[in-house]
């Protein structure tokens, strides 16, 4: 008895929990994301990358719409290899501290920033429109040459 009433009281208070209470708590904006990934060296490359296909993958809930995006390379600048196809998801809520991004369309530009995993793989790290790179990145000037 004690155990069901003790869960009763515990679901309710999930029900009442307002949803800004599981909101991102530090929603970063571009240019404080990307500054704070070069002065920890988390970034290996970057790479304007040019859509290939996007499409959601769950419906919509909330302000949650994922979409998972597969890129081809256009022009990297790194000091290592990065691949020529990427895939990166977007979409995932302010929850998940996402920026709201629309899904792009085929053809769109997009910059991606990678980092390397534990295995020594270029991982994506980050990506934005390439409007919000150029605004963002604190070198943007190999951006504005494409």
């Amino acid at each position: 008895m004690i155990k069901a009433a003790a869960s009763l009281i515990l679901a309710s208070l999930v029900v009442l929990v307002p949803p800004s209470a599981s909101a991102c708590m530090i929603n970063r904006l571009p240019a404080d994301r990307l500054e704070s990934a070069y002065q920890q060296d988390i970034i290996i490359g970057r790479a304007i990358v040019v859509v290939q296909s996007a499409s959601y993958i769950r419906e919509m809930n909330r302000d949650m719409h994922p979409y998972r995006v597969t890129a081809h390379t256009a022009r990297a600048q790194s000091q290592t290899r990065l691949p020529q196809t990427t895939q990166f998801e977007r979409g995932w809520g302010s929850a998940a501290c996402d920026l709201g991004f629309a899904k792009p369309a085929v053809g769109d530009r997009w910059v991606v920033y990678f980092w390397r995993d534990d295995a020594g793989q270029a991982k994506v790290w980050e990506a934005f429109p390439l409007a919000i790179a150029l605004a963002a990145d604190p070198s943007p000037a190999w951006l504005a040459d494409d």
